[in-house]
């Protein structure tokens, strides 16, 4: 994999999300493919070389959560006009179907089977602050 097929790749992110409908189930289709190219990146074994150079082939300004993760990278060059909001609520319901191992021909049924975008960001979150809690050996919220 080099940096020409790692642009392809957001350009044909851009490109999805750019045509998307304002029907309800539209959104998966973004997320799918955000989804499928964190995947192929990531099974390159290239990602974080991919990510560098995409961010210097365009001059990106790109800050440090962003960075640090790959989905939130993709969706935040992908998807440059999305409320940041979104942006952290589509993150953590990608990271929580990649938590759960999901494959991306079933994303769009796994998070409808999990009650949706909101829920499986929710879900995530709660595994993080119970992860987060175990590492740090409290037990039921502020000491």
């Amino acid at each position: 994999m080099d940096v020409d097929e790692a642009l392809q790749d957001i350009e044909m992110i851009r490109t999805t999300v750019a045509g998307l409908s304002r029907k309800r189930d539209a959104v998966y289709v973004g997320l799918t493919q955000i989804y499928a190219v964190r995947w192929k990146w990531a099974k390159s074994g290239k990602a974080k070389e991919m990510r560098d150079a995409v961010i210097k082939q365009e001059k990106l300004r790109i800050d440090g959560r962003a960075k640090k993760r790959l989905l939130r990278f993709l969706i935040e060059v992908g998807w440059p006009h999305l409320d940041p909001k979104l942006r952290s609520r589509y993150t953590n319901a990608l990271r929580y179907a990649l938590l759960k191992k999901c494959p991306t021909e079933q994303l769009a049924a796994f998070i409808k089977r999990n009650r949706g975008i909101e829920k499986c960001a929710e879900k995530h979150l709660a595994y993080c602050r119970k992860r987060l809690q175990a590492n740090n050996g409290v037990k039921g919220g502020l000491e």
